[in-house]
């Protein structure tokens, strides 16, 4: 059985929303390349503060936890 990666707290949120990446980028004014590095956890608090209203969620819902982060 192939192991799964668990998904980032941005594309739970996307896929929720029912939205693309490219959909998601236009309505927060960002880059589909800013996009995918927040859904690979590469995510600064400008870019949540972008994404989080267009997705419904507040921004400290799409920062990695600690956990997440862990080695």
């Amino acid at each position: 059985m192939k192991h799964e990666k668990q998904k980032s707290p941005v594309r739970l949120a996307r896929d929720a929303a029912g939205l693309s990446q490219v959909d998601l980028a236009l309505r927060a004014g960002k880059s589909i390349a800013t996009v995918r590095l927040a859904e690979a956890g590469v995510i600064t608090l400008n870019t949540a503060k972008a994404l989080a209203p267009v997705l419904g969620v507040e921004p400290a819902a799409l920062m990695p936890s600690a956990t997440n982060r862990a080695a």
